[in-house]
């Protein structure tokens, strides 16, 4: 059996409210299918790069984010991180 691990592209809505600007996928946790996502999310400082999975419940889990007011400063974060 093969497991599909959906990829959440550019526009789909996190539970949290936060809107996907890219998708990619972490060197550091890819037997779980864990991505980095860059997202806006409307704050304070509305774009963010989280760490991200999907629960058994097909819900995806965003931690560990990074905050910017910028995108520019937060694309950049987004190409750095793994």
């Amino acid at each position: 059996m093969t497991t599909v691990i959906a990829v959440p592209e550019p526009g789909f809505v996190l539970p949290n409210g936060a809107t996907v600007i890219a998708s990619k996928r972490s060197s550091a946790g890819q037997a779980r299918g864990v991505r980095i996502i860059l997202a806006v999310f409307p704050g304070v400082q509305p774009y963010v790069n989280w760490r991200a999975w999907i629960h058994d419940d097909g819900q995806w889990a965003c931690e560990l984010g990074h905050y910017f007011e910028s995108l520019s400063d937060a694309v950049r974060d987004y190409e750095e991180r793994r």
